[in-house]
């Protein structure tokens, strides 16, 4: 017989409030009824009530204030993708190796199109940040730790050059769980000399506005990376 799980009282009253938001088109800084009215409300006692509204505290949508209230927020895309983690998550996770080459196909994905928009959209700021990005990786070349920091950045500078503002949010999230990864693929034999050279080449292909080689020579770079991902992980 297969177990029931039921959920928490406090995870049903945080979605009758936010059904109630919305019913009731509260816009960002309204504030929420008392917890005497929500208590009187929807029945429940206040400790429900409270963990209800802590809940959906957690996830951005509300903010409560001692001696005002609670009241909306304004939700944006920060919340789905947060861009002040102070811990990072990834240093606590496990990841499969399926898992891993998922998150490389979706990578491909992602940084194959940007790419192509950025031929189209980098302007001179961008090129000369990419040039100035790989000067960095010269830097710090021989040490994989530190290497990697650039390595990624010139990725990330490209997602921006594409002009989609969503790309370098889901980039930021993928990186973050490719850091320990792509810290081995830079331990490699050569793999730090190869990284700058796929680099210099792409940034030579975005500054003649050709898209199909700079997605070329991308799409190489990064399969050659999950190959080496999925041989040594």
């Amino acid at each position: 017989m297969e177990t029931i799980n039921r959920p928490k009282l406090s995870d049903i009253v945080s979605k009758t409030i936010a059904t109630h938001i919305l019913e009731s088109n509260l816009k960002p800084g309204d504030k929420l009824p008392s917890e005497s009215e929500l208590m009187e409300k929807l029945g429940i006692g206040r400790t429900s009530v409270r963990e209800a509204i802590r809940q959906l505290e957690s996830v951005g949508i509300l903010t409560s204030r001692q001696g005002y209230g609670v009241t909306l927020n304004k939700v944006t895309l920060s919340h789905l993708f947060p861009v002040d983690q102070k811990i990072s998550l990834s240093d606590f996770m496990t990841l499969s190796k399926k898992e891993i080459m998922d998150l490389m196909d979706l990578r491909l994905l992602i940084e194959l199109d940007a790419c192509r928009l950025a031929t189209i959209h980098i302007n001179s700021e961008g090129l000369a940040k990419l040039h100035t990005i790989i000067d960095e990786m010269n830097d710090k070349i021989r040490n994989s730790e530190t290497f990697i920091i650039p390595d990624m950045k010139f990725h990330k500078e490209i997602a921006v050059a594409s002009g989609n503002v969503i790309y370098p949010r889901i980039f930021d999230v993928i990186s973050e769980l490719f850091r320990k990864q792509q810290a081995i693929v830079a331990s490699l034999p050569g793999a730090q000399d190869r990284a700058i050279s796929y680099h210099r080449e792409i940034l030579s292909y975005l500054e003649k506005r050709d898209d199909k080689m700079a997605v070329t020579v991308l799409k190489d770079h990064l399969e050659n990376s999950k190959a080496a991902i999925y041989k040594n992980y």
